[in-house]
């Protein structure tokens, strides 16, 4: 990474509204540009969905289903679901963006499947997981899921016959994901066809893909130290700790052109014992030594950050993720304990040509 990237000057960075009545934010992708996240009122109740075309807050909405969700969007399109009015998942949808309106696209595939959801955008395709409906005696499992950019759907192959799969991210030629019940899982990787998979966690740790793009995959590997961010190549011999050093954890959760943004933690607990929220957003490329930590650029009042996904567009890299502010009580002793103020989405900018 040249050092430039550290130079706080070639770097601006945003940090978008909130719509009213909404306290906090959660970054999960960029539509035709612009900041994809779901929002929450500070007494809780069902995130909402938004994007910020030109900068403000617009809902993300569905024609008959209430309560959605959106999950990974990149280019023109967001993945997602909706959930049922009694709770649980019910079908997978999509937004393609139309001039400046989202379109609205049904991804559940029929009555024979009890649920399905889409996670993951790109290249105009879909992926996320399914159960179908089980039968008297039987007992459901996830199904990994690829919806073709026409449409069509297929099933992706679980890494033994009988065992689970669910796929997080696509770019339309390749999907990533994990394989194995959950506490076990391994990423894995599948081409857009479905002809096979490729496991790439190894057998001694717990790890996920989620994202994948320009012949990389991105994800977090977990060992009894604790959690990696994770980068493949294809394979699981070409694993890439981007961990800095320093710092305890990490967890990559975009990448683009060679670069790979995520999260980071110099401390993940604190001395009570419960987790800490003092993350960093994170850029790498591929390696850990090119670590640039971008929550540095980040103005007050905000102390903790994360980077969601990247992008580049018209020879600007492009990053969205969030900011978040966070009080301490009882700080360094025994009792300390964090709680969340507010959090809003916030875009990394830095030209590349």
């Amino acid at each position: 990474m040249p050092a430039a990237f550290d130079d706080p000057a070639r770097w601006t960075v945003t940090v978008l509204p909130l719509p009213k009545r909404m306290a906090f934010a959660r970054v999960t992708g960029f539509c035709g540009g612009q900041v994809v996240g779901e929002t929450e009122g500070r007494n809780g109740g069902a995130p909402v969905p938004h994007w910020w075309p030109g900068g403000q807050p617009q809902p993300i909405t569905h024609p008959t289903q209430k309560r959605v969700a959106a999950r990974f969007a990149t280019g023109d399109a967001i993945a997602g679901f909706w959930n049922r009015s009694g709770g649980g998942f019910g079908g997978a949808v999509a937004w393609r963006r139309a001039g400046d309106a989202l379109e609205v696209i049904d991804l559940h595939p029929g009555k024979e499947w009890d649920h399905t959801i889409a996670m993951g955008s790109g290249g105009g395709a879909f992926a996320g997981s399914g159960e179908r409906k089980a039968k008297k005696g039987e007992r459901s499992q996830d199904v990994a899921l690829f919806w073709r950019p026409d449409g069509t759907l297929v099933e992706l192959p679980p890494a033994e016959a009988g065992n689970e799969a669910s796929a997080e991210g696509t770019d339309g030629q390749w999907i990533v994901g994990r394989v194995g019940r959950t506490g076990g899982q391994r990423a894995a990787l599948w081409p857009a066809d479905g002809s096979r998979v490729i496991v790439l966690g190894d057998e001694r740790s717990i790890t996920e893909a989620c994202a994948v793009a320009d012949g990389e995959q991105v994800g977090v590997r977990w060992t009894g130290k604790g959690n990696a961010a994770a980068l493949w190549r294809g394979s699981a011999e070409s694993f890439v700790d981007l961990t800095p050093k320093g710092h305890a954890s990490g967890n990559a959760r975009g990448c683009a052109r060679g670069f790979q943004v995520g999260v980071v933690q110099v401390k993940d607990t604190l001395r009570s014992g419960s987790g800490s929220m003092a993350t960093k957003a994170a850029l790498w490329r591929g390696d850990a030594a090119s670590f640039v930590d971008l929550h540095a650029l980040v103005p007050a009042p905000w102390n903790a950050s994360s980077a969601c996904t990247i992008e580049v567009r018209d020879g600007v890299l492009r990053i969205a993720g969030d900011v978040t502010q966070f009080a301490t009580t009882d700080e360094l002793t025994p009792r300390e304990s964090q709680h969340l103020v507010t959090s809003r989405p916030a875009l990394w900018e830095t030209r590349i040509d």
